[in-house]
């Protein structure tokens, strides 16, 4: 991931460019039975009011790439694509994503895991609030997020988030690559396998 650590200064800087100019807008939306976003230290039952925020602003949803991140962030893409196990192909795998991940103040995410451990996950911290009040836990282990530092992991294993800071958003590039122990072959045929059930109607 070379070439990423070394973008990190122009991805910083396009993240903060399409934040204060609004150009991408958050496309994540919490669905039922997913983990519940809250206020970190709130001991209440989340309700609206309670709700934490949690922003996407996408390159890939679901396999698909956005133009129109592309366009506003040439750098990050480049990056990314660069990654010789980035997820997204053909095949349009549907467990495949790619977005700046922001954490607004005060939230927490509560225990979950993804649907597949065909990916890792990747987590490259390009904001963290300061004094590590922004962490993530893993099979029960703690891990605070360090500026350019990535944390490889996967996913299908339990996972937590949160920022407890007051006052500053926790912001991570967020994107997926192939298990390393998955065989070209056995890759290509998990594509055609989506592909197949995209075609006949299975899949959005």
């Amino acid at each position: 991931m070379g070439a990423l650590r070394a973008a990190i200064p122009d991805i910083v800087a396009e993240y903060k460019a399409v934040a204060e100019a609004g150009t991408l807008q958050n496309d994540y939306s919490l669905k039922d039975g997913e983990a519940t976003l809250h206020k970190a230290g709130s001991t209440a039952e989340p309700d609206v009011s309670d709700a934490g925020r949690w922003e996407w602003l996408s390159y890939v949803q679901q396999g698909r790439r956005n133009a129109a991140f592309a366009a506003e962030c040439p750098r990050t893409v480049e990056a990314l694509e660069s990654i010789p196990d980035f997820m997204p192909s053909a095949g349009a795998m549907p467990f495949s994503y790619a977005f700046f991940s922001v954490m607004h103040p005060g939230t927490a995410i509560e225990s979950h895991f993804g649907p597949t451990n065909a990916r890792l996950r990747v987590h490259v911290p390009i904001i963290v609030p300061d004094g590590e009040q922004a962490k993530l836990t893993i099979a029960g282990e703690e891990l605070p997020w360090r500026e350019g530092e990535p944390v490889v992991f996967d996913d299908s294993f339990e996972h937590a988030a949160r920022n407890d800071s007051p006052a500053q958003e926790r912001v991570l590039l967020l994107f997926d690559i192939w298990h390393p122990h998955l065989s070209r072959s056995e890759r290509e045929s998990m594509c055609a396998m989506f592909d197949d059930a995209r075609q006949k109607g299975w899949l959005s």
